[in-house]
Formats: C-alpha cells, sequence, structure tokens
C-alpha cells in the first residue's frame, strides 16, 4: 500500500489509498482486539477430562448358530407393540384437537339444519 502511495500522480488517487489503508488497519486493529479478548477468555476456561475402562463385551457362545424362528416372531410382537404404541400416541395427540375443533362444527352443522325451512311441495294448477 505504501508503495502504490508513493506512485500516485494525483491527489484523489492519494486520498483512495489513504482511505483503503486506514480501512486496512483498522480492520486489523479490530481483529487484535477480538483475539486478544479470546485469548482472554480461552485462559480462565475449564477443561474436564474424565478417563475410564470400558469391560469388553462377553464372547458370543459357540453354540448360537444365529437367530431362528422364535427370535425372529419375538421382533415381530416387540414391532407389532411399537407400533401400536405409536397409533395410539398420535390418536391421543389430535383428540384434544377433535374435541376443541368438533363440537363447535357439530353444532355449527345441528342449528344450520335446524334452522332450515322444509321445502314447500309444487302442485300442479290447473
Amino acid at each position: 500500500m505504501q508503495a502504490l502511495l508513493a506512485r500516485a500522480s494525483s491527489v484523489s488517487e492519494i486520498a483512495q489509498i489513504e482511505s483503503e489503508l486506514t480501512r486496512r488497519q483498522s480492520d486489523l486493529e479490530s481483529l487484535q482486539s477480538r483475539r486478544d479478548a479470546l485469548t482472554g477468555k480461552v485462559a480462565l476456561s475449564t477443561v474436564t477430562l474424565q478417563f475410564g475402562r470400558e469391560n469388553a463385551p462377553p464372547p458370543v457362545p459357540v453354540e448360537a448358530a444365529g437367530p431362528g424362528f422364535f427370535d425372529g416372531l419375538s421382533e415381530g410382537w416387540g414391532a407389532f407393540g411399537d407400533f401400536f404404541t405409536g397409533v395410539t400416541r398420535v390418536f391421543g395427540v389430535l383428540l384434544p384437537f377433535l374435541v376443541a375443533f368438533g363440537i363447535p362444527a357439530g353444532l355449527a352443522l345441528y342449528f344450520r339444519r335446524r334452522r332450515r325451512k322444509p321445502a314447500t311441495p309444487v302442485t300442479e294448477s290447473a
């Protein structure tokens, strides 16, 4: 920037270069003050480490040949129970909304049908 300032030939070029130099210096000072503030926060921060030993899982017995029919049946029954639980949970979530909107809508339909006048029969006149 200072080399550009030395080669500038007009006052407007000098003013442009100086404003750019001033802007970059203020950006640098801002970043340095931010770095100093973060350095202070890092110096006061707490790091907690916990060391422990995990036990290895027990070895799989050699006799176990893999999942069988009853294992699949058990998993299927568990999935059915999970599905039923999910359906009842959704119904439980929707029930207050059905009550809150269903009762007023039902009353509005009832009074609307009740207010209707019966149609007068059309008679032919001779």
